[in-house]
């Protein structure tokens, strides 16, 4: 469902439903619209070819299936919506891509994604970059009083009250003062956008951190698998298999779409509560 050239990424995984005759989504199910990111799209073309290819994943035996799609890029603040319909007859299937204005509660959702990107850059003193958000984060040496001198803590499964302290520092530092005051519009639009949090230790050392779950008590952000660095080497040990991992598979070719190509990637997500998720994350590059 997503969208983002990336190295480490984790999405929020949407499950698909069949409704009537859009066997799609729950964006469009919920809002009345589907929201894709493309970070790459800059001409008409680019995001008419994100929109139609909506209608082409789905799945139907119905002879008319339309809906509409809103395409964002974040970086470039532009958004874009389109009526997107499938004509399906006995040998025959056309699409028509048609420009619309963009529904008021997708470009408020938009420009509130804005204000929060710039209110993390605020409350870090970092920026953000919107084409492949990351956040970057200074660890103290100690926190919440637990010594959290450098990302090798993060290793294996011990340390487990210096893991949790650096896990909901990060949620305090970033969400917990105003994700509860985003409406849900906004929370998806973030979510596809996979930020991922760059933590900086006190020895130069780092992790990359996903939110997994902000209302975990204990392990709100996980540590993306490979993702140490100590002394320069990435460090290979480092799930912690009992409070929640995230491991990724190859990226792959899907579909190609004029210039616009749709890559995917498997993930498995172990949470700290021992269940076991797996799915797709795809998105958008131009060759």
């Amino acid at each position: 469902m997503f969208f983002l050239n990336f190295r480490f990424v984790f999405s929020m995984l949407f499950v698909l439903s069949s409704l009537q005759a859009n066997a799609t989504d729950q964006d469009l199910n919920a809002f009345g619209y589907h929201v894709e990111l493309c970070s790459t799209c800059t001409s008409e073309h680019d995001f008419k070819y994100v929109a139609q290819a909506q209608i082409l994943v789905d799945s139907s035996g119905d002879q008319q299936v339309g809906k509409t799609v809103v395409v964002g890029n974040l970086a470039s603040r532009i958004v874009k919506a389109y009526r997107v319909t499938k004509i399906v007859e006995p040998g025959y299937t056309s699409t028509s891509v048609t420009p619309i204005s963009v529904p008021s509660q997708a470009a408020f959702a938009f420009q509130e994604v804005e204000k929060f990107f710039v209110n993390m850059e605020q409350l870090t003193g970092n920026p953000v970059n919107r084409v492949t958000p990351e956040v970057v984060v200074d660890i103290p040496a100690i926190t919440d009083n637990v010594p959290t001198p450098s990302a090798s803590i993060l290793i294996g499964n011990d340390n487990l009250a210096a893991k949790s302290a650096v896990s909901n520092f990060l949620r305090m530092r970033l969400i917990n003062s105003f994700w509860d005051k985003l409406s849900v519009q906004v929370r998806v639009i973030i979510m596809k956008a996979d930020y991922i949090v760059l933590a900086k230790f006190a020895d130069n050392s780092s992790a990359l951190f996903t939110l997994g779950n902000f209302t975990d008590s204990y392990m709100p952000f996980l540590v993306v698998d490979g993702s140490i660095i100590l002394n320069g080497e990435p460090q290979q040990n480092n799930l912690i298999l009992d409070k929640g991992t995230i491991n990724y598979g190859a990226i792959y070719n899907s579909i190609t779409f004029g210039s616009a190509v749709m890559k995917c990637r498997s993930y498995k997500i172990t949470t700290s509560y021992g269940e076991t998720y797996s799915g797709t994350v795809c998105w958008y590059e131009k060759p």
